[in-house]
């Protein structure tokens, strides 16, 4: 039974009660953040995985010309790791909101750099998002498709997210 009482549910009547829709919204935010973990540690343990004796592991990169490939990987891959457990804590201390927004600002972090990597006249190759030579080697030929696909999702996912979280505050403001 559904009440139509003003101080609950305002107005209208509907079928996704505002406790339903509550839930489904904490359901999709930590659901976004369980991908957005398992993600991160999955690039991450592909970098991490690499093969660094490659000669390419000992060039520059393109984008920061001033440290090799394999110093980059390395320390993209500690940041990686370093946000998933941060998620993970955000997640448990019951701020799961926090960990969007963190996401949002490293897809975007990811997003300048691949901009600054295809317009770089140093670049060779593909984006090495999945590391080099590493067990995910039957994804290197793909992996500039792979990683613009999860990264637009992560995208994506966390506009949205933080956008539904937005309306859903101002509603409860203005009540």
């Amino acid at each position: 039974i559904m009440s139509n009482s003003v101080g609950e549910e305002g107005l209208e009547v509907s079928a996704f009660s505002a406790p339903k829709m509550g839930k489904l919204r904490s359901f999709m935010v930590h659901a976004y953040l369980c991908m957005c973990i398992l993600a991160f540690v999955v690039t991450a343990t592909a970098k991490l995985s690499s093969d660094f004796s490659l000669p390419l592991m000992n060039a520059v990169d393109p984008v920061f010309f001033f440290i090799k490939a394999k110093y980059l990987l390395v320390m993209i891959s500690v940041v990686e790791l370093g946000v998933a457990f941060f998620l993970i804590k955000n997640i448990l201390s019951g701020r799961p909101m926090m960990g969007v927004k963190f996401v949002l600002w490293l897809c975007m972090l990811f997003v300048l750099y691949r901009i600054a990597f295809l317009f770089s006249p140093a670049r060779v190759g593909t984006c090495k998002c999945f590391g080099v030579g590493s067990f995910f080697g039957f994804m290197e030929e793909k992996s500039d498709f792979c990683s613009l696909i999860l990264l637009g999702i992560m995208l994506l996912g966390g506009v949205i997210l933080v956008l539904w979280d937005r309306f859903v505050r101002r509603r409860k403001m203005k009540k």
